[in-house]
Parts: structure tokens; C-alpha cells; sequence
């Protein structure tokens, strides 16, 4: 996925009256075969945040390592839940250290 897509498929804006949140959608794995998922509030901005702040944001979420990696045989983003380890992803691992999970 490129970083457009991981940012409509994985972070999303709420507002209400008092903030706006800027949520990730954080990936677990209860077994090797069942991943959970669940929104987490990452970041705050003021209700009357512009567009262009909240886009800002959404990149600095993009961007920070606790929620997303690149891997590093396959150069491709993806959030923290589906990497391997800190340098490859689940699907490199499989496909190409033969891991099964």
C-alpha cells in the first residue's frame, strides 16, 4: 500500500464540539491467526482546526514509527500490527523466510 492508501484505510479525523481527534487504527494479535483492531486517539487539535492542520497531522501520524514502518526488503508501508519485526512485514516474512503464522 502506498502512503495514501494506509492513511484512508488506517487513520481517520472525529470531531464534536470540544476537539477533533485524529484516531489509528491499531492492529493485535490475540493468536498467530487472529488479528483485533480498535481505534486510538493519537492526537487532539482544536475543534476550529483548518483543513490544512489537519492535514498536517494526518502526515505526522503517517510518519511516526509507533503506528507505521516501511519494510525493509519490500519498501512497503504498513502499520506497526503487520510487521514482523521492526525491519520486514508479515507478508515478506512468509513469502520469503517461509514464517508461518
Amino acid at each position: 500500500m502506498n502512503a495514501s492508501q494506509i492513511s484512508r484505510e488506517f487513520i481517520r479525523v472525529c470531531e464534536s464540539d470540544r476537539c477533533k481527534t485524529v484516531q489509528v487504527l491499531r492492529i493485535t494479535w490475540d493468536s498467530p491467526s487472529r488479528p483485533t483492531t480498535y481505534w486510538r486517539v493519537v492526537l487532539r487539535l482544536p475543534p476550529d482546526a483548518s483543513r490544512t492542520v489537519v492535514l498536517k497531522a494526518r502526515r505526522e501520524v503517517l510518519k511516526n514509527p509507533k503506528h507505521f514502518a516501511t519494510c525493509a526488503e519490500c519498501r512497503e508501508l504498513n502499520p506497526v500490527g503487520w510487521m514482523h519485526d521492526e525491519e520486514i512485514c508479515q507478508a515478506c516474512a512468509q513469502g520469503r523466510h517461509g514464517v508461518v503464522y
